[in-house]
């Protein structure tokens, strides 16, 4: 990460020590892809869980969608034991 901070978009990721990919739900992190020069646990966890709370400030987003929409994604009709 560059100088200890989170960069959320693209035009910093040259400079930044981490390529992190961070895929989920509001309450899961389902998939984290990674390519990284030499950084700490602590630096890859802080990493990952500033991506999850990105995906969470989504939510009432993807909601207001829905039910705009009135349709739910197949994902979210899947059993929850299914969902991870």
């Amino acid at each position: 990460m560059a100088k200890s901070s989170s960069i959320l978009n693209q035009e910093q990721r040259a400079v930044s020590k981490l390529s992190l990919t961070v895929a989920g739900t509001d309450e899961a992190v389902l998939m984290v892809e990674a390519g990284a020069k030499e950084i700490s646990e602590a630096d890859m966890l802080r990493a990952i869980l500033t991506g999850h709370e990105e995906i969470r400030s989504w939510s009432p987003s993807r909601s207001q969608i829905v039910a705009e929409i009135g349709k739910e994604s197949a994902y979210s009709r899947l059993p929850r034991r299914a969902r991870m």
